[in-house]
């Protein structure tokens, strides 16, 4: 399990930066009742998290990456906020709504994000 040193040790931030990152989108997420659901919710955010956190974009956005990248291997536990993990969503059968046609859905790796209890 990866933490948020771990974090900042990747994105090549101090510390403190990553706090203030997660502390933002938290904030962002609290007030404006953001679906947290992979990384989606962060692309429309991200300017109004480096708002928030005092922070520049680029640094915003390479924070994200890192979480990204060490969730691909691992699971990022961020004490207060929640947890980051791969999930393999197995194939599925599908049907196209204008034919009708019956079709599998290919199996894919998401992101999921689990809440800290309050």
């Amino acid at each position: 399990m990866a933490g948020m040193a771990d974090v900042a040790k990747v994105a090549g931030v101090k510390l403190e930066v990553v706090k203030s990152v997660v502390e933002a989108i938290a904030a962002i997420a609290a007030t404006d009742k953001v679906i947290l659901k992979g990384f989606g919710a962060f692309q429309t955010n991200m300017a109004d998290v480096a708002k928030v956190a005092g922070v520049k974009l680029e640094v915003v956005k390479s924070v994200v990456e890192a979480i990204a990248a060490i969730a691909a291997t691992d699971k990022v536990i961020l004490k207060g906020f929640g947890a980051f993990q791969t999930k393999i969503r197995a194939a599925k059968k599908g049907r196209n709504p204008q034919t009708g046609e019956t079709l599998t859905i290919a199996a894919k790796t998401v992101m999921a994000f689990k809440q800290s209890p309050k």
